[in-house]
């Protein structure tokens, strides 16, 4: 019996949480963080481990929010690709997909559990009329400014901005932030017949690799870029340290969080990886709460 490619796999579980062809952009991307898909993905992923020599892996899968997108504010404005000047707070994506390894070792007395390596993607959601459209998938003027051409405008090159919490926002999280761009930091990716279509956040770039794929070039390594959320060397960690800093501390009800107790994380290691306790996440219209989606590598060493 042939088995399905993992990305494969991960593109019949997406298409599955649809019930009809088309969704609002909201209602699209909730749809994608359902209960079902979680424990679906978890799943998937863990059927298809990552080998290594003499290392065991295991996937765990968690899902947070923060409940209000964070915003980034041009500092100086930005130019959009119409020669248009950018004053307005532009959204940091619509969903982020985290990937964290956690190397797991014995002790006699205890296990020691530390991350490895880190990588994140920022991903702009958008509605598309037709498959393997082109970034940014959505309307760009001869001139003015539209919500599409603020989205390209930071994606595709990260002028210098604030970070805000929400658009009447007050004070800044972070304050003249200035990372290089990188085009595995982020992607475009549009929703049309039950998939995905994701890109380059770069202006005409086609999006031709489907949600799958990316998820699974994730788990290889091969897209995300690398962050370090526990000492940040740069720009980049510090956004993605912030953003997760807010999601952990503040809008991230544990009860919609796979989790395990600390200490003797080994010994735990089998009924962790098995307990779920998702709820599904509701995202409305007058509520675009921002999805992190976690996705746990656990190695062990010398099994």
């Amino acid at each position: 019996m042939t088995t399905l490619a993992m990305n494969v796999q991960i593109d019949t579980l997406i298409a599955s949480q649809y019930a009809n062809k088309h969704y609002g952009e909201l209602e699209a991307v909730s749809m994608l963080f359902s209960r079902a898909f979680l424990t679906g993905l978890k799943s998937i992923l863990n059927h298809n481990p990552w080998h290594r020599p003499n290392i065991k892996s295991r996937y765990n899968i968690r899902i947070g929010w923060i409940d209000k997108i964070p915003l980034a504010e041009f500092n100086p404005p930005a130019i959009g690709v119409n020669g248009a000047t950018i004053t307005q707070r532009v959204e940091v994506g619509d969903f982020m997909i985290i990937l964290s390894e956690n190397h797991l070792q014995r002790n006699p007395d205890d296990t020691i559990r530390y991350c490895k390596n880190q990588r994140a993607l920022i991903v702009q959601a958008k509605l598309s009329d037709q498959q393997n459209p082109t970034s940014p998938i959505g309307h760009i003027p001869p001139s003015g400014i539209t919500p599409t051409l603020k989205e390209l405008a930071l994606l595709s090159s990260w002028p210098s901005f604030d970070l805000y919490l929400a658009s009447r926002s007050k004070t800044h999280i972070i304050k003249n932030l200035n990372i290089p761009f990188n085009p595995q930091q982020s992607c475009f990716s549009g929703f049309n017949n039950k998939k995905w279509f994701c890109g380059q956040a770069v202006n005409k770039a086609p999006c031709n690799l489907s949600l799958g794929e990316v998820i699974e070039n994730i788990t290889k390594r091969n897209a995300g870029f690398v962050f370090n959320e526990v000492s940040p060397q740069n720009d980049w960690d510090e956004l993605i340290k912030a953003m997760v800093d807010i999601c952990q501390k503040k809008n991230r009800p544990k009860r919609y969080i796979n989790t395990a107790a600390p200490g003797r994380l080994l010994s735990a290691f089998t009924q962790f990886i098995d307990d779920t306790q998702y709820k599904d996440l509701v995202l409305e219209e007058d509520n675009p709460v921002f999805p992190i989606l976690f996705i746990d590598r656990y190695l062990i060493e010398g099994e």
